[in-house]
């Protein structure tokens, strides 16, 4: 997905859906409702609506939650995906606003230390009572 210049709110949602399924499928979840308050989302991913065109800025997204929740649903995950009003939303929107505005920051800064030659820095942690490992990647100017 895009950050900053370029990025939709339909981009957005579609990116929310697809790290969410991912994230069921990890966590070996079989049963999920997801709650948007996208109708586009809802309605296209539910088959109700078609995409106009592969030449609508949101066309690749949709095709890519469409294929992962394909994949799922033939795999015999229960799926579910319905709309709710965004007044129900607010602090999901808040939060994606949050993340969203934090996520540009770090582009931003990204952006900048390339722009000035900075050098890659990574370094490997443990988690605790996790089998996950972190990679934390910094950048110094």
């Amino acid at each position: 997905m895009k950050v900053g210049n370029g990025a939709t709110n339909n981009l957005a949602e579609f990116a929310a859906v697809v790290a969410a399924l991912m994230w069921v499928k990890e966590q070996g979840i079989r049963s999920v409702k997801i709650y948007t308050d996208s109708q586009l989302v809802v309605k296209l991913l539910n088959r109700q609506w078609k995409p106009s065109s592969n030449e609508v800025g949101y066309y690749d997204a949709y095709k890519n939650a469409r294929e992962v929740l394909t994949f799922l649903r033939r795999r015999k995950y229960k799926v579910t995906i319905e709309w709710i009003p965004r007044d129900w939303n607010k602090v999901a929107d808040a939060l994606s606003n949050y993340a969203a505005y934090y996520a540009y920051k770090e582009h931003e800064e990204q952006q900048q230390c390339v722009e000035q030659g900075c050098v890659r820095q990574s370094s490997r942690q443990s988690i605790a009572h996790s089998n996950h490992t972190l990679t934390e990647v910094k950048l110094r100017c």
